[in-house]
């Protein structure tokens, strides 16, 4: 009964794994999807009407909110406990919003704010940005996937050890 319920337990949690990768993997493709589709209207290869322009934003910021929070959320309560986890969470927050001024000031001053330049000369402007958010996405894709993915197998593998750690206290 008992190798039973380890069978299960095993189960659930590869199931669990799974259905987390599919999710952030999904998450990751809607982000690449239309941030590329932003790229490709900025770079004249396709025309979308401003409200479907607005509705590809808010779609990537969905995708993109929740796998850039929670994964390290997870990790960091996960790894620092109830002591460092704060710790942890402080210096993600602090890589993650030094990489995000240094990623506006370079929008900022790539796209300027010139209102004599044309629409056209400002809407290309924000190609190489699209460009990066894309490439950026398909990264976070792969990374997260794989990263999501492994998580789930070490489980599998580290079943065994852990019943015999918790024995062993």
């Amino acid at each position: 009964n008992s190798n039973s319920n380890s069978n299960n337990n095993k189960v659930l949690r590869r199931t669990r794994a799974k259905k987390k990768t599919l999710a952030l993997s999904g998450m990751m493709v809607a982000a690449a999807l239309s941030s590329a589709l932003q790229w490709a209207h900025c770079s004249n290869r396709l025309v979308l009407s401003p409200v479907v322009g607005s509705c590809l934003f808010f779609l990537w910021g969905l995708a993109m909110a929740i796998p850039f929070y929670i994964p390290p959320s997870l990790y960091a309560l996960q790894r620092g406990g109830t002591d460092c986890s704060a710790t942890l969470m402080d210096l993600f927050d602090i890589g993650g919003f030094g990489l995000l001024a240094t990623f506006n000031g370079y929008v900022a001053q790539s796209t300027g704010s010139s209102s004599s330049s044309t629409l056209a000369a400002r809407k290309s402007a924000w190609s190489p940005t699209f460009a990066m958010t894309t490439a950026c996405a398909l990264l976070s894709l792969v990374t997260l996937g794989i990263a999501s993915w492994r998580e789930g197998r070490d489980t599998d593998v580290g079943d065994d050890d852990d019943e015999e750690h918790h024995v062993a206290l």
